[in-house]
């Protein structure tokens, strides 16, 4: 039983074949949005199909998040992030860490350039890989579908959609600290909050949202800051995802939401509840 147990903890939650047509559905579409986001914007919000699209992005964001947190210790391998067709990739490797289009990096040669001498965290079983891969064309295509989009921002505040920004903030801890991992979660989490009190509010109850507002300050100030490697697939970058044009506003109003209040001190007063023993 226990060996069926372990079995079962070594594979995703997704098929593998439905991981892959989901995932190249979801980069075609952000394709669309790189050329013309406001066509594609308008495109998803036709007839309800906005409240399809984020029902479905939420589903993918739970689904995929937990089949990861199923899945075996990180290994750190040294890899350089590159997408297949991206301007001034390096198409010897894969990097499932940025959700590479052509497959798993797994423990081989291919995978051998690292990125300033930093080593990346990647799932060791290549299914697995799969999944992450899924999880970042889904984080990449939120960001698209709502920056600029009151309506769509709504949209993570409604039923089921409400967990999608929590699950976000509550993705493993290389999300926040790595480099790569950031790049790719932070612009989708700006274009979510921006100009939307509830979203930030709901934000800084997951985590510090002075991790976001540093994390802007400092492309701001030094826009070449956050690129590890020449290889760095531009579609990922933060101005590719959310515009420049935005920034100043963005930090003007990211700057002015106040701070949470801290949690009530404990009234010393107040009598102790005792545990009692049979």
């Amino acid at each position: 039983q226990q060996q069926q147990q372990q079995q079962a903890m070594s594979r995703p939650l997704l098929d593998a074949g439905l991981v892959g047509v989901v995932a190249a559905g979801l980069q075609v579409l952000t394709a669309v949005a790189r050329l013309s986001r406001s066509l594609f914007q308008e495109c998803l919000s036709l007839d309800g199909v906005s409240l399809e699209v984020s029902h479905l992005l939420a589903t993918l964001l739970q689904t995929s998040a937990a089949s990861l947190s199923s899945a075996a210790p990180f290994h750190t391998l040294p890899i350089s992030p590159s997408r297949p067709g991206a301007a001034g990739s390096s198409a010897s490797s894969f990097a499932v860490t940025l959700g590479s289009r052509g497959g798993a990096v797994t423990n081989n040669s291919s995978a051998s350039e690292s990125v300033g001498g930093t080593s990346y965290g990647v799932y060791d079983a290549g299914a697995f890989g799969d999944v992450a891969m899924l999880l970042h064309e889904v984080i990449i295509f939120m960001g698209h579908w709502v920056v600029g989009s009151p309506a769509n921002q709504e949209l993570l505040l409604a039923g089921r959609c409400a967990t999608t920004l929590p699950l976000l903030c509550a993705l493993p801890f290389q999300y926040f600290s790595d480099p790569v991992h950031r790049e790719i979660l932070f612009p989708t989490l700006l274009a979510i909050c921006f100009n939307h009190p509830s979203l930030w509010h709901v934000l800084q109850g997951e985590m510090s949202g002075s991790m976001l507002l540093d994390y802007l300050q400092g492309r701001s100030s030094s826009p070449q800051s956050a690129v590890p490697s020449p290889f760095w697939p531009p579609d990922i970058l933060l101005e590719n995802r959310f515009d420049h044009s935005l920034w100043p506003a963005a930090l003007t109003f990211f700057a002015a939401q106040p701070e949470p209040a801290p949690a009530p001190a404990p009234d010393p007063s107040s009598p102790v509840a005792t545990v009692h023993r049979d």
